[in-house]
């Protein structure tokens, strides 16, 4: 069996992980956060995880994905803390666009990840290629903004802090990327003109 777990530490601390087809996803918002209580936090979730599902890690091979590239020094900690803690037999740390490529089968491609901020990330061979990285600020939280707001001129007041969580969720659960917008915006035109002169 492979263990396979997602962790995105900035700016907050959040962990996925997969196996076979348990998916759970634990997070923890951090203002400040010092090395030390990081590592202990970081062990508690792992501590965690290996115990929700019935698992002894010292039988896996654990394949990190991150969505940042981790420094050497953070990369060291986690392979120091999985293989001394946890016994496991091998890890692997990978950037998550690398991972999103090989889901499609594909060594080379381009990946654009919308997520809190939008990146694009040119892949070759299996390799990012860290010169031709674009990165633009724009992302989720606007989008949640413009929702928000939206949803205050129909008179849906969610705006608190919790609240950005439930539209955060509606956005995640709802909102795709179309292949085709022209044709997807003429078709929902033709729909709504037709039925409103039946």
């Amino acid at each position: 069996l492979y263990l396979l777990m997602v962790a995105t530490l900035v700016p907050k601390l959040e962990f996925k992980y997969v196996l076979k087809k348990t998916f759970s996803t634990f997070t923890i918002l951090h203002t400040t956060v010092s090395n030390f209580s990081l590592q202990i936090a970081l062990q508690g979730f792992l501590e965690k995880i290996f115990r929700d599902l019935n698992i002894d890690p010292s039988d896996y091979e654990i394949q990190l994905v991150s969505p940042r590239p981790l420094n050497d020094r953070t990369q060291k900690q986690l392979a120091s803390l999985l293989f001394d803690e946890f016994g496991v037999k091998a890890v692997n740390m990978a950037h998550q666009s690398i991972v999103a490529m090989y889901a499609y089968s594909a060594h080379s491609g381009i990946v654009v990840d919308l997520g809190e901020r939008m990146d694009i990330i040119p892949i070759v061979d299996g390799y990012k290629v860290s010169a031709g990285v674009s990165r633009s600020p724009v992302g989720g939280p606007q989008m949640r903004q413009k929702l928000q707001h939206y949803l205050l001129g129909k008179n849906y007041s969610l705006t608190s802090f919790v609240d950005s969580f439930v539209v955060r969720t509606a956005i995640e659960s709802l909102s795709y990327m179309s292949r085709n917008f022209d044709r997807e915006l003429e078709r929902y035109q033709r729909y709504f003109n037709f039925s409103y002169v039946n």
